[in-house]
């Protein structure tokens, strides 16, 4: 057996001393209850107790009295006056020597105790198998649980002091029934609210948020609009097993700084959604394929024809394509020829599988218009795509609710007009694609890097002024992790960066503001910091992200060069410069006054892409 205090770290931080007497006023109990059950303790783990004992029976009746009394001692006071404790109790072989206890049994206890409620306990189902005909017990199946470095799956059960705390009757000897297991629905509903309740609930839902549209997302507005439940269902059909989430959910994870804290909110989702993952739903994936006749599908094809219809008749058809194309292909494309080849209906079926949700569309779409130049223009078009995919929606969901049209802002500001006729001349206001049930802001804008040269700009000088960065290092962590830019600046003014102890101290002895400066001078105009950033982050390769980094820097230092005499030749004003954010944007998170929780991973469209 193996006992813990619920929170006693946080506990701790906030009043140490009551949360030490606390615990040493527990501890007795618990190891006084110990001794009465022929229980032996074997050491202490600061804030539980390791305990053996010679009898399976005497064990959880020693767990469960327990547990009692801690509820009696906590009666009548308030939250910071006593702990709640969890308990895990599992049957195998230890070793004891001198100086500690160990073995593959103290390891499953140990992960089994992380799965009890507080002041519930987790037994594996080896014990449980041993004293269900000799005790009476409120258990819920939590089925084999995948531990912690821990080979083979696990069978669990969580047993609790009462009834209605299991959502199943009173457990016997004779009664099979009791044995059941949760329905998918009721395990599910217990993981939302274990989600839900969790100290980083809002950590919780962006990853989730994040692992699910790969876009990070800090506007809790934009958060509160997708349903967590409806999330992890929608991450469930992607990916099938919670092996395949877990490798997803770490593959966001190390784009992120905080990737420590993060690894903890994942480990705390897979922790539960496991007992989830683990009731199989083939039956219910055998009733939807049943349900999908051909006539389904033939129908499905039809409605995407006439939708295919809808566009190509629509002035603005060419542009559509290039929207619904970046919506499934993450990256954008000017070429007419290689967009007329694409067989829409196609393409329409496949922003289905890309946006399955009204709001998944609102939202991608929304995310493509605000790094767009002319984005009067193409918040029009996104209101009108969304506004055709509403019958298809409703068909497809069978829901009367649908899509809700999107409509433009009414503070839009009016295009600039000047020599380019069209909003390349300046900076327009982003219009929001919010529907009637939307907040103003569906998305946080953190700025474009791919706004031209404003037709009233002085063409002599550089835009902005190199004496003060401030601006410049804010539009780069946008956009980059700050060591990761450090590394590539590092690079370019010293040759590649090799990872060793010297380059790492040569490299804290720089700020990121130094840095700039010396490429400012190593780098006389825009041409030269272009090419020389793109080739050392080809040099560095993917394992830093160089291009990305890269990308991300020279697009935001554009300002701070003298505009080149010769850029009027270049097709600035014919080509339309719709550079929009990549699938999985590296966007700062706001919680907090630093840095926060930011994808480390810059992501920026390409140098060479924008000059085109």
């Amino acid at each position: 057996m193996i006992t813990d205090a619920v929170g006693f770290s946080t506990r701790m931080s906030v009043d140490e001393e009551r949360t030490l007497r606390l615990i040493d006023r527990d501890l007795t109990l618990i190891g006084d209850t110990c001794r009465e059950f022929g229980g032996t303790v074997l050491k202490s783990t600061g804030d539980g107790l390791l305990i053996y004992f010679l009898s399976a029976v005497e064990a959880v009746s020693c767990g469960l009295e327990m547990q009692r009394q801690l509820v009696d001692l906590a009666a009548g006071l308030g939250p910071e006056e006593y702990l709640d404790h969890r308990i895990g109790i599992h049957l195998g072989d230890i070793l004891v020597s001198e100086q500690d206890v160990m073995g593959n049994g103290v390891n499953i206890t140990a992960r089994l105790q992380t799965y009890a409620k507080p002041r519930g306990l987790c037994v594996s189902r080896t014990i449980y198998d041993v004293v269900k005909a000799r005790l009476t017990l409120h258990a819920t199946f939590l089925g084999p649980l995948h531990l912690k470095n821990i080979e083979e799956p696990v069978p669990a059960y969580q047993l609790a002091l009462q009834a209605e705390d299991t959502g199943s009757s009173p457990q016997g000897s004779d009664d099979n029934t009791c044995t059941l297991p949760m329905t998918t629905e009721a395990l599910l509903a217990n993981a939302l609210r274990a989600l839900s309740t969790h100290p980083h609930s809002l950590r919780i839902k962006k990853l989730i948020f994040a692992t699910y549209q790969q876009a990070w997302e800090n506007d809790p507005k934009v958060l509160e609009q997708f349903d967590l439940r409806a999330l992890l269902l929608s991450l469930r059909d992607r990916h099938s097993t919670l092996a395949a989430l877990e490798d997803q959910l770490g593959r966001v994870v190390a784009g992120l700084n905080r990737q420590d804290l993060y690894t903890e909110v994942t480990e705390a989702i897979l922790k539960q959604l496991q007992p989830w993952y683990a009731r199989s739903l083939v039956q219910t994936r055998e009733l939807g394929e049943t349900e999908l006749t051909q006539l389904t599908v033939r129908s499905l094809e039809e409605r995407c024809q006439t939708l295919a219809d809808q566009f190509d008749q629509s002035p603005a058809a060419l542009r559509l394509r290039k929207l619904l194309y970046c919506l499934c292909h993450g990256s954008w494309e000017n070429d007419p020829n290689l967009l007329n080849q694409i067989y829409l209906p196609a393409l329409i079926q496949q922003v289905l599988v890309v946006a399955p949700q009204p709001q998944d569309l609102r939202y991608r779409l929304s995310r493509i218009v605000k790094h767009l130049n002319r984005r009067q223009q193409y918040t029009r078009l996104a209101n009108q795509i969304v506004l055709t995919f509403q019958t298809l929606y409703q068909s497809q969901l069978g829901s009367t609710a649908g899509a809700t049209a999107l409509v433009e802002s009414t503070a839009l500001a009016a295009e600039p007009s000047g020599p380019s006729g069209g909003a390349e001349g300046g900076h327009t206001t982003l219009t929001t694609l919010a529907g009637a049930e939307q907040p103003a802001d569906l998305t946080t804008l953190h700025g474009t890097l791919s706004n031209p040269l404003s037709a009233g700009q002085d063409s002599g000088g550089p835009r902005r002024d190199r004496s003060s960065l401030f601006d410049l290092r804010s539009d780069i962590l946008q956009y980059a992790n700050p060591l990761r830019a450090k590394i590539l600046l590092y690079s370019c003014l010293y040759g590649p960066f090799g990872y060793t102890s010297q380059d790492w101290s040569s490299l804290n002895h720089r700020t990121l503001n130094d840095l700039l400066q010396q490429t400012f001078e190593y780098c006389p105009t825009y041409a030269d910091l272009d090419s020389k950033l793109s080739i050392i982050g080809h040099c560095l390769g993917r394992a830093g992200d160089g291009g990305q980094v890269a990308s991300a820097i020279t697009q935001a230092m554009r300002a701070y060069y003298p505009q080149d005499p010769n850029a009027a030749l270049e097709p600035l004003v014919v080509a339309e410069l719709e550079v929009p954010e990549p699938p999985c944007p590296a966007t700062k998170d706001r919680e907090v006054a630093s840095l926060g929780d930011r994808p480390a991973v810059a992501v920026a469209p390409s140098s060479a892409r924008s000059s085109a």
